[in-house]
């Protein structure tokens, strides 16, 4: 059967959708749905169900029903969706999305409907749930069956009249009412103002936005209300979506700490992508989300990540901007290690000894911690230095510097133990050691480099020195050395007169005073011409050969090194050692007195005398 021409032939109105329209068509020829027109017209349907998604984009004969309704040519066909991108489509010159439409749902105001209003473009965007022009929530369902209202419906636009309704009494609240009012701001002026962080927003964006919060806030309200199921309404999500623009950023930030305690993946027990695995893939990777939403959403997300978010994160993130990853709060132990520039092992000695405190620790055993902690470790850490780079500052050996840290003259941040053998110390602490020092000592010019180890001839180790100088026991004098100001040979202890005579002086520094190598001192040692005693000093295992200066002088009053110049002086003197005498490296003479002096059968150890 062919309908050539229908008695009823409403024309399109101006903004009409073609379902809206086919919708009045078949009502006022009161067919029951567009399908039994379009089986008239000679169509061929499946199932006898209506197609709505081939209506929308007119995808059926739209001459015939040109013909039947006498419109001219084209006319449905400019009425007709159209597809502008893979993913987005126009209709009544209005352009959006595919997401943000249903065709083949249906929301109706039966008041508009009574009123033989078109049914409105916006009636079949997801988000829209108001009429505002008789402030009545919107009809999904048929009052009579209470089944979904679709384009169809039998007999939808005639059976409105006797529908029962209290759409009157059904609450509305300010944000659905706001959501509504944006949306048709947007589809008559271009533009809507949701919030003044966001701005102006055209319809594409709003929409987009929307789909984008209402989707992931129906993930977390199914996950809360697992047993609830039933009950579950899409509008609320939407509502709440339009919040979230409303409160622009703080209440996206309240959505991103809810999904820490309801997580978006099941996989993995912690990370980024365990907590906001599909927020993170819609804005990082091809989506059907636009460009404008992620450029609007990124910012703040990774906002959110850098100041808020309590978990590391993890380096393989690298769809994240630099700034994300290197200004997050948190990091894992990998970040960290980077950060201070150490392997594992070095970074859990960190911890053991309390100079790194974990926040807590994932359920795979790996630790995370505060980047401001880090980051002052790492400071630390850079103006710190090991047992060798300490005595090299202060110019002593390893052994006098581990003595000044065991007497705790220097503070070490790390000491050896079982588990770790190596020590660290601050530069800082370093610093002001010398610091007292110089200030408990007086400036000086003639240099003497052997002051705290002529404290050891003395039987004081350099930890008994440096402890009787800062308590004032002890003089000292500095001599300033520019080129190593840390270096503790700029600093001489002076002892007291007494203690001055009974002072004692090394071979080597004997060799200095006589004016003979160190050879010919140990000779005279060994012939009795010089007294020395074998005494106990911290700085080695054996006792050493000590000469008291009492003895050194004695000794340069009686003899003489090397032959007397002049003819008189050597009539003076007689030559007591020396290579035809006794084998001796250097020739010694002896002033001439009322007798001759012989040289001692046996070398004089002061200490076998005692």
């Amino acid at each position: 059967m062919v309908c050539k021409c229908l008695l009823s032939r409403p024309y399109p109105r101006e903004d009409e959708s073609l379902p809206s329209y086919l919708l009045r068509l078949i009502s006022a020829n009161h067919y029951r749905n567009p399908v039994v027109l379009l089986q008239h017209l000679g169509a061929s349907i499946s199932n006898n169900r209506l197609p709505a998604k081939k209506i929308w984009f007119g995808e059926f004969d739209t001459q015939a029903v040109e013909r039947c309704a006498n419109l001219t040519h084209g006319t449905l066909g400019l009425m007709a969706a159209k597809h502008i991108e893979s993913n987005a489509l126009e209709v009544c010159g209005k352009r959006f999305r595919e997401h943000a439409i249903r065709y083949n749902r249906l929301k109706v105001c039966p008041f508009c409907l009574i009123e033989n209003r078109p049914i409105d473009l916006s009636n079949s965007l997801c988000a829209k749930t108001l009429c505002l022009i008789h402030g009545v929530k919107l009809l999904t369902q048929s009052p009579e069956t209470g089944r979904a209202l679709t384009w169809g419906t039998h007999y939808l636009l005639n059976k409105v009249t006797t529908w029962d309704v209290a759409l009157s009494n059904v609450p509305i609240i300010d944000c659905e009412w706001g959501m509504n009012q944006a949306i048709d701001d947007a589809l008559t002026t271009g533009f809507c103002t949701p919030s003044a962080s966001l701005g102006k927003l055209d319809l594409s964006t709003l929409l987009d936005l929307l789909y984008f919060f209402a989707r992931f806030n129906t993930r977390r309200w199914l996950a809360q209300n697992a047993s609830i199921r039933n009950s579950f309404r899409k509008d609320e999500n939407y509502i709440n979506a339009f919040n979230i623009l409303e409160n622009w950023p703080v209440s996206f930030h309240n959505e991103l700490k809810s999904f820490e305690h309801h997580p978006l993946s099941k996989r993995g027990k912690s990370g980024l992508r365990h907590y906001y695995r599909d927020i993170y893939d819609a804005l990082y990777a091809p989506s059907i989300v636009s460009d404008c939403v992620k450029q609007l959403i990124r910012p703040v997300f990774e906002q959110y990540l850098t100041n808020a978010y309590p978990y590391p994160i993890m380096s393989s993130a690298i769809r994240l901007g630099d700034g994300v990853l290197h200004n997050s709060n948190t990091v894992n132990e990998k970040q960290a290690c980077n950060i201070l520039k150490c392997p594992p092992t070095r970074l859990k000695l960190y911890v053991r000894v309390g100079l790194l405190h974990p926040i807590a620790q994932f359920p795979n055993d790996n630790s995370w911690y505060h980047r401001i902690d880090v980051d002052r470790l790492g400071l630390t850490l850079d103006n710190a230095v090991s047992l060798t780079g300490c005595a090299q500052a202060l110019c002593i050996s390893n052994h006098q510097t581990r003595k000044l840290l065991t007497a705790e003259l220097l503070p070490a941040l790390i000491k050896p133990t079982r588990e770790n053998r190596d020590w660290l110390i601050e530069k800082s602490e370093i610093q002001q050691l010398v610091g007292s020092l110089k200030a408990r000592s007086t400036v000086a010019r003639d240099p003497d480099l052997h002051g705290f180890k002529r404290q050891t001839f003395r039987g004081m180790d350099i930890v008994a020195s440096i402890k009787a100088i800062l308590s004032g026991t002890l003089n000292c004098k500095m001599v300033a050395d520019p080129s190593q100001p840390l270096s503790l040979h700029q600093f001489v202890p002076i002892p007291s007169l007494a203690e001055h005579e009974k002072d004692f002086v090394s071979p080597k520094e004997a060799s200095e005073l006589v004016g003979a190598n160190i050879n010919a001192i140990y000779d005279w040692m060994k012939r009795g011409f010089i007294s020395y005693q074998k005494r106990k000093v911290e700085r080695t295992a054996r006792p050493v050969k000590l000469i008291s200066k009492s003895s050194l002088a004695q000794f340069k009053r009686k003899f003489r090194v090397g032959t007397p110049i002049s003819a008189t002086n050597r009539q003076s003197y007689t030559q007591v050692s020396g290579p035809n005498i006794d084998g001796a490296c250097v020739k010694l003479y002896s002033r001439r007195c009322a007798g001759k002096l012989q040289p001692p059968s046996s070398p004089t150890n002061l200490s076998n005398l005692r």
